[in-house]
């Protein structure tokens, strides 16, 4: 039986709890979304390059805009899951999730791998 997509992440949910926390979810972007992309059967993990949106609270030394950040997220139909959003916004849903078509919104470039970006 397959489980539904809200189970799957209820379950990740409870495995990851440190996620919660801003300063334990510092750098543990591509970790995490490939891990969740792994478990959930379509998902494929996005990876991202500068930020277009201010994030003022973040809890790293980077600027509040910046254009070399890169992160990374998880896509499953159609929705965009960042697991590691409250590193970025503390305040952040958890785990953050907004339509993948957003994306290209909040940040400059999009690839399918590190390297797509050029890193």
């Amino acid at each position: 039986m397959i489980a539904t997509l809200p189970r799957l992440i209820s379950a990740f949910d409870r495995r990851f709890p440190k996620l919660r926390d801003p300063e334990r979810a510092h750098g543990a972007c591509c970790l995490i979304s490939g891990l969740f992309a792994a478990e959930v059967p379509g998902a494929r993990v996005v990876y991202l390059l500068g930020s277009r949106r201010y994030f003022p609270d973040r809890v790293d030394d980077y600027p509040a805009k910046d254009p070399f950040y890169f992160h990374a997220v998880a896509v499953v139909r159609g929705q965009a899951f960042d697991w590691t959003r409250r590193q970025l916004d503390p305040r952040a849903a958890h785990p953050f999730v907004q339509p993948a078509a957003e994306l290209r919104r909040d940040w400059i470039r999009l690839g399918r791998s590190p390297e797509v970006l050029g890193l």
